[in-house]
């Protein structure tokens, strides 16, 4: 609290008595940011946008998984290869729940 104005002039933030409809919050250790969205942007575009994205993932990772659980693609892949692949699912995997949460956080 004691950084609180020089924080508001620097963010041109400030506090809020209650959380507001359409908000993205983010909760950190110290502070919790609340976003309103209303009067920045078109929310049901923003929504349109973040579903479509959410789609590609879960079918990019839907095709990750197809392919790791092919007996075939782990046997004569590459360790890198495999490896990569498990790295793009994780990716696109956790991208999609940080959608969900948003789309969540929007309603």
């Amino acid at each position: 609290r004691e950084n609180l104005e020089a924080f508001r002039f620097l963010a041109r933030a400030e506090l809020l008595p209650e959380r507001p409809e359409k908000a993205l919050v983010k909760a950190m250790p110290k502070v919790t940011v609340r976003m309103p969205l209303e009067g920045l942007l078109d929310v049901e575009e923003w929504k349109k946008r973040q579903e479509k994205r959410l789609k590609e993932l879960l079918s990019l990772a839907e095709r990750s998984q197809r392919k790791l659980a092919a007996p075939s693609f782990r046997e004569k892949a590459p360790k890198e290869v495999v490896a990569a692949e498990e790295a793009r699912l994780k990716e696109n995997l956790e991208q999609a729940e940080r959608i969900r949460e948003a789309l969540s956080q929007i309603g």
